[in-house]
């Protein structure tokens, strides 16, 4: 039975837990409403629309689900239930707003069990939720904040496995890391490592016949059933089970080393830093942590504020909002009577806002089969959208189909490439 100072635990918990959350998405609200305040990302756009798509019953949607690595679907799944609250792109801040009271609670909840005092505990939770990085995945919709609350957790039950032994742990472990890869895919590298851990740890155990399969099965089957559900999924919309796997080889276009594999659109300095934040205070004796710790915990908390700030490149972002708008109003100008084909995730931010007479200009395609849009458009003039392939455009699914297209191909025409990272072509038809 619960006691009193349980339950008052509990509200307290749930107190940091909602005022987190309140501030988050009014901070949001506010940043995003205000004139010229837009900071919505391209991936809170593309993931609000991917999961529009699903809800309308699209095959676009079910495509954008499960068609891409770099697009792993949790985050997608977490928009779905919200997007018919905001279409927006905003629904991916109320999920950020989310996760980003979740890890202020639970950093609260842990540095409470190994014995930091409250101010400590109030000042490192202030300026956690204050740190650049999480502000900005909050308020742009974009996943970091959900992807580092997630390695933090496994990294929890890890330590609890380690130190207490419960299975309980080392099943919410395998679960978390396999949400966490289907958050980033570059989570796996942390799984392995996790893996490695558990079997040093196993090895060394003395424990009854069995023990160790036991306990190795209860944590690899939540993980393998996640990725076997991935394959069946690429399997049964795209017919081919490995078909998210494109694009994580370079190609002879574009040159790709195992560090930019491993770093490219995955925020591994937040994950880090909360991860950090729970290690320094964990303990195993039940002496209550000295004031070594609580200064550790705000000189990290201080040192990743100052990282973040330094950091912080908003111009790049606003740029890039910018050129998306360039683009936009380029092609409504100029081709109001074509179509521009503007594939894979991307697409959503050039239709986003337009009126319907607008929107009809693009032709937007998750997939992108040429032969389909040359018979949708025919009598048209076709032009496509290219962006750089570098970083997560990479990915794009008209980089992966006509690698080296960005640098011109015998069926296309350069029309237009006065913006810094994307370019139009038209193409040349045989059809007309």
């Amino acid at each position: 039975m619960a006691t009193s100072r349980d339950k008052k635990v509990r509200r307290q918990g749930r107190t940091v837990f909602v005022v987190i959350l309140a501030a988050q998405l009014l901070a949001a609200l506010v940043i995003n409403s205000a004139p010229g305040g837009d900071v919505l990302s391209g991936e809170a756009i593309s993931r609000t629309g991917v999961a529009l798509d699903l809800l309308n019953g699209r095959m676009k949607g079910r495509q954008g689900l499960v068609g891409s690595l770099y697009w792993a679907p949790l985050p997608t799944l977490l928009v779905l239930p919200i997007v018919p609250l905001s279409q927006s792109g905003f629904a991916s801040c109320i999920v950020c707003a989310f996760f980003a009271a979740a890890a202020g609670a639970f950093l609260n909840a842990w540095w409470r069990r190994y014995g930091v005092g409250p101010v400590v505990r109030f000042l490192g939770v202030l300026l956690f939720e204050a740190q650049p990085q999480v502000l900005l995945s909050v308020m742009s919709g974009t996943s970091a904040i959900l992807f580092a609350t997630l390695i933090v957790a496994c990294f929890a039950c890890l330590l609890r496995w380690l130190s207490e032994g419960r299975l309980n742990s080392l099943a919410y472990l395998s679960v978390f890391v396999g949400l966490a890869v289907l958050t980033r895919y570059q989570a796996v590298v942390f799984g392995l490592a996790v893996l490695m851990i558990v079997l040093v740890a196993l090895v060394s155990e003395r424990k009854g016949k069995g023990y160790r399969e036991a306990t190795l099965i209860a944590f690899l089957v939540p993980g393998l059933y996640a990725a076997a559900v991935w394959f069946a999924a690429n399997w049964l919309i795209m017919g081919d089970p490995i078909f998210f796997l494109r694009g994580i080889l370079p190609s002879c276009y574009v040159k790709v080393g195992l560090f930019s594999m491993l770093t490219e659109g995955c925020e591994w300095p937040l994950a880090l830093f909360a991860l950090l934040l729970a290690a320094v205070s964990w303990r195993r004796s039940d002496r209550p942590a000295g004031a070594g710790v609580g200064f550790l915990v705000l000189l990290i908390c201080a040192a990743a504020m100052v990282i973040g700030v330094y950091t912080l490149d908003r111009k790049e972002r606003i740029s890039e909002r910018k050129e998306i708008g360039d683009i936009v109003r380029y092609c409504v100008d100029n081709h109001s009577e074509d179509r521009v084909v503007s594939s894979g995730y991307r697409g959503y931010e050039f239709t986003r806002g337009l009126p319907p007479h607008q929107r009809k200009i693009f032709v937007h395609r998750i997939s992108m089969y040429l032969g389909k849009v040359l018979k949708d458009t025919r009598g048209k003039s076709l032009y496509i959208l290219v962006p750089k392939p570098v970083g997560g455009d990479r990915w794009e699914d008209i980089n992966l189909i006509f690698p080296g297209m960005y640098e011109g191909a015998p069926e296309i025409i350069l029309s237009h490439h006065g913006w810094r990272n994307w370019r139009l072509f038209r193409v040349v038809r045989t059809d007309a």
